[in-house]
């Protein structure tokens, strides 16, 4: 019966990408034992609860099997219709898949290697809610599909280096190793050994001979479950088995022929006729989760008894569950005063870990970047990557899965390495918040490959990120009240420079995008326009402006994706019809030529300057205060 159902995956799966001419039927193929094995034999879930909190995890790492993942789901009581899979790749079912718990999708499938960094995400989330709220009530693994492509990919290595420093030993890695690859023999293109480097770090490692034989599969994925460490699972694979172009490099990204279609089929013994469902296979499939049931309804048992007597606990559940975490970060007080100055990296140190001791969902991934944002409140709250770049962003993604709401730091510099995991955070639109100091070309002169210049205007271009850079204390506890109540992901960029509280500067402003901090004394001469490190120095070159008679208005603009989405009555308040406009900010963003008539009006930056003394850089780059004092005058009488 086993291989029956088996062979009923595949036969939907080939029917998807056959007819809608995209999907990988060679990887499949092959992988269809494997998905069955974990599915039926091992992960605990519920169709009629999907969003239950303690259910086992699968994450697909190879987008390729997309088709095989949603054949699954469906015999699993998922709602997908058969009318979902005709229409794969144009309806519910995307041809990579895309985050959506309900139907049973865990996670949006990136490029290869991602799922794999966003599978140690959710396991080292896990170990998070199980410091929260007990082993009895979070014990679940998470399950990755990945193959020879994801393994070997840098985000992958370094994902795979955390969860063993870390013993996710509830993380199991299948990995479905092929002979051959793209480039022809596996050898071709692979030099390591990366189950004998695993094994060093501690894992757990077996090798399944013969992916066919799913009993194989299951008595290793059992002994992986006993074994106490992280765990990878080689299953010895054939691409397109059962084709014309088995066992062959062509085999890989096969778009499957009529011909094989018919023959795969007829190999299988299942009937020609296109998305057939056998009744027979879905009872049974029925039949076979029905253990999941009595599984579940232990839990809730447990859940019920628990929250009886821990009212904490089902607090926390219920955010965890609905995601709807909100707090007045408005009123915080940290020893804020009108004197204060100080590095405001540290300002935000000392705000994020108010914030964090009224957030229990709060977790911080550091990097290593000598910023010294730390989360106090919780030793269990901070988790230290070191240099891992490319994978911390994406960890980051994973743990916010579960709604944790993780916190991830490094220099501005460094956020090139992270435009994967900025990416994917933007497409699954989850609490992810990125902070990145050393927001200047200032702070990084001494070396021009480090050098700040563009940063700002690829954050921004990235769509559904919030990107929140602030003047001064008022302005850094007003984007952290938006960010932490908004189910989105933010950038908020911090500079260096000591700051203190700027004259008129607002905390309930911020959410707009863009205010009035400084208003013109008379007859308006212009408008200037800034954000972050720069507001300070616009505020300065209007105060000399208005000694000289011509009056200025200055606007802040924390958020510019923000005050794009006012209306345009509120935007002309700032900018009134026929007012000169001036912006100045530290970067080379294009968004600033919606505001001015022409580059004249745009102090910004076009190149990258070379120099370890402040002053000669301010003057090379055109910043100096004296110079732009005199530029914005000529322009602006």
């Amino acid at each position: 019966m086993d291989t029956k159902l088996i062979n009923s995956l595949r036969s939907l799966s080939v029917d998807m990408i056959y007819n809608r001419g995209l999907g990988d039927a060679g990887l499949t193929l092959s992988l269809a034992p494997t998905i069955y094995t974990v599915f039926t034999k091992h992960m605990h879930f519920v169709s009629t609860d999907p969003t239950w909190i303690n259910r086992d995890r699968f994450i697909l790492s190879t987008p390729g099997a997309a088709p095989l993942l949603y054949s699954i789901l469906l015999y699993s009581g998922y709602n997908i219709t058969l009318e979902d899979v005709k229409n794969y790749g144009s309806g519910k079912l995307s041809v990579y898949p895309e985050l959506n718990p309900s139907i049973g999708i865990e996670s949006t499938t990136g490029k290869n290697g991602e799922g794999l960094s966003l599978a140690v995400g959710v396991t080292l989330g896990s170990k998070y809610m199980q410091k929260l709220l007990g082993k009895e009530l979070i014990n679940f693994y998470t399950y990755t599909l990945v193959t020879d492509e994801c393994i070997s990919s840098p985000v992958a290595m370094e994902s795979l280096e955390v969860a063993a420093k870390e013993n996710l030993n509830n993380l199991i890695i299948l990995y479905n190793s092929f002979e051959t690859t793209v480039d022809g023999k596996k050898d071709t293109s692979s030099y390591t050994n990366k189950l004998k480097y695993l094994e060093s770090l501690g894992y757990f490692v077996e090798t399944v001979t013969n992916a066919e034989d799913y009993t194989l599969i299951d008595k290793a994925i059992t002994r992986a479950k006993e074994s106490g460490k992280p765990s990878i699972i080689e299953i010895k694979t054939m691409i397109a088995i059962g084709t014309s172009m088995q066992a062959s490099p062509k085999g890989h990204e096969y778009v499957i022929s009529e011909n094989d279609l018919a023959l795969v089929k007829e190999k299988m013994s299942i009937t020609q006729v296109p998305y057939h469902i056998s009744a027979s296979s879905y009872n049974e499939f029925k039949n076979i989760l029905e253990k999941n049931n009595t599984y579940y309804n232990e839990w809730v048992s447990t859940y019920n008894k628990i929250i009886e007597v821990n009212e904490e606990k089902k607090k926390i559940i219920s955010l965890l569950e609905e995601d709807n975490f909100k707090m007045n970060i408005k009123n915080i007080k940290v020893g804020f005063d009108e004197n204060m100055q100080e590095d405001l990296r540290e300002t935000n140190n000392n705000l994020l870990n108010a914030i964090s001791s009224m957030c229990p969902l709060m977790i911080n991934i550091d990097l290593y970047n000598k910023n010294e944002t730390k989360i106090e409140f919780d030793k269990d709250k901070t988790i230290y990557l070191g240099t891992k770049y490319l994978s911390g962003g994406m960890i980051a993604n994973g743990m916010s899965l579960l709604n944790l709401k993780p916190v991830i730091e490094t220099t501005l510099s460094n956020s090139s390495y992270m435009k994967s995991s900025l990416k994917m955070s933007s497409i699954i639109k989850k609490s992810v918040s990125y902070i990145f100091v050393n927001d200047t070309f200032i702070d990084t002169s001494n070396n021009k490959y480090t050098e700040v210049v563009n940063e700002l205007s690829d954050l921004r271009s990235i769509p559904n990120l919030n990107v929140m850079r602030s003047a001064d204390v008022n302005e850094l506890v007003g984007s952290w009240d938006y960010i932490i109540n908004k189910k989105i992901p933010s950038a908020l960029i911090i500079t260096k420079k000591y700051k203190g509280m700027l004259d008129n500067s607002s905390i309930n402003e911020v959410s707009k995008g863009a205010y009035i901090i400084k208003k013109e004394k008379g007859r308006l001469g212009g408008v200037i326009v800034s954000t972050g490190n720069e507001v300070e120095l616009s505020l300065r070159i209007s105060d000399e402006l208005e000694n000289r008679g011509l009056f200025t208005r200055v606007v802040s603009m924390p958020s510019v994706n923000l005050y794009l989405k006012n209306e345009k009555e509120y935007k002309q308040e700032l900018f009134p019809v026929g007012a000169k406009v001036v912006a100045i900010e530290m970067s080379s963003d294009n968004i600033w030529n919606k505001f001015v008539y022409s580059d004249k009006y745009l102090i910004t930056l076009n190149d990258y300057v070379y120099s370890n003394r402040e002053r000669e850089v301010l003057e090379t780059s055109g910043f100096d205060f004296d110079l732009l004092l005199e530029k914005i005058e000529k322009l602006l009488k």
